[in-house]
């Protein structure tokens, strides 16, 4: 069991996990950028640490001041929530690194799981159930692309694939759309 966990996230997410470590008997941290300064979730901690300018880039999301902070705090956990670094495989390393628990997927997973297709091909592996889906197809031109929607009258999407940020559905654009520009996941 833990002693004291920081919720590595904000607003619901963190209200969501800190009611659950109070329910635990487990001491909390909340963290907060200036956006968040007298939130609501800050009230269900036990304590709670400010993280600096409102931009997630520099607070959420800046791995060196979040190592701090849970250094100073004495934290045992790390629970990331979802979105930001819950998915960063490089993050949980880390927070293992500092001999902290990260309280998720281990990196190994995290990172191999991080790419749908080869995600699918583990899971089958596996035998884990999985619906048919389709398999991936072979690269073709926007303007091929393009073309066939119009003649089947149909709308299409493409995804780009392979793309290290992109799984969210920030990589999908119509194919007219594909031709123009490229994924600008952020």
């Amino acid at each position: 069991m833990f002693n004291k966990v920081v919720v590595a996230n904000r607003g619901a997410i963190a209200a969501r996990v800190l009611r659950a470590l109070d329910q635990m008997g487990i001491k909390s941290v909340a963290l907060y950028s200036e956006a968040d300064y007298g939130a609501p979730y800050l009230e269900m901690a036990s304590e709670t640490y400010a993280i600096g300018a409102s931009p997630a880039r520099d607070s959420y999301l800046n791995q060196d001041l979040l190592l701090d902070v849970f250094e100073r705090a004495g934290v045992d956990g790390v629970h990331p929530g979802y979105g930001f670094l819950s998915e960063n495989a490089q993050f949980a390393e880390r927070v293992q690194a500092a001999g902290i628990n990260f309280i998720g997927p281990s990196p190994k997973w995290i990172h191999a799981m991080g790419h749908k297709t080869r995600a699918r091909e583990i899971a089958a592996q596996y035998g884990m159930p999985m619906s048919k889906g389709s398999a991936v197809l072979p690269v073709q031109t926007s303007r091929k692309s393009k073309a066939t929607s119009r003649r089947q009258r149909v709308p299409s999407e493409q995804k780009v694939s392979g793309h290290a940020r992109c799984g969210t559905g920030r990589a999908h654009a119509t194919v007219a759309a594909v031709h123009e520009r490229r994924c600008r996941a952020s």
